[in-house]
């Protein structure tokens, strides 16, 4: 998502910076350098609330950024996990109205497929599952595929389908999809 905002030319901040992709950190370095910005502005941060940060962002390096400042905004001396949730809340909150319009984008079938993988089905190309979640068929089941991992919404790494995005993953499942 972040890539069509400042690689699309018809974008406003087309352009507007350079683009560098990184991939997961590892939790330990996350809750050193999470620990030491916190300490470096009179601030402490427990490590449950490092590890919950984390968790959330599934060591995404934006995201986790992204919600250490939010819990860094709402600390005054101690960041506790109950700190750490209130921020998650929020950047979700932040971010629904930019999911809610990705989610206008997507055919039916295309929403129906999420729905699946949101839901864990790991074999969504069965009569079964294709039935279960109103998917046409194998072949659409495999172009939504397709699509979502040209758009950077999915990664497929061999059988596994994963999300490349925890807060846009997290808002489909307690959010969108939820019953």
């Amino acid at each position: 998502m972040m890539l069509e905002v400042f690689a699309d030319s018809s974008m406003p901040f087309y352009k507007f910076g350079d683009l560098f992709f990184l991939n997961k950190i590892d939790t330990e370095h996350l809750i050193t350098f999470i620990k030491e910005r916190f300490a470096s502005t009179g601030k402490e941060i427990t490590d449950d609330a490092c590890r919950r940060i984390i968790s959330l962002t599934d060591n995404h390096p934006y995201y986790t950024q992204q919600l250490s400042q939010l819990s860094w905004l709402r600390t005054i001396s101690l960041c506790d996990e109950n700190t750490v949730v209130k921020a998650h809340a929020t950047l979700v909150e932040q971010l629904s109205l930019l999911f809610t319009n990705i989610m206008e984008t997507f055919t039916f079938q295309q929403t129906c497929y999420l729905h699946a993988v949101i839901s864990g089905e790991k074999t969504i190309s069965n009569m079964e599952t294709l039935y279960k979640y109103h998917i046409s068929s194998a072949t659409s089941a495999y172009r939504s595929l397709k699509t979502f991992i040209k758009k950077d919404i999915l990664d497929s790494n061999g059988s596994t389908i994963s999300f490349q995005d925890p807060i846009f993953e997290y808002w489909l499942r307690n959010y969108y999809f939820a019953k």
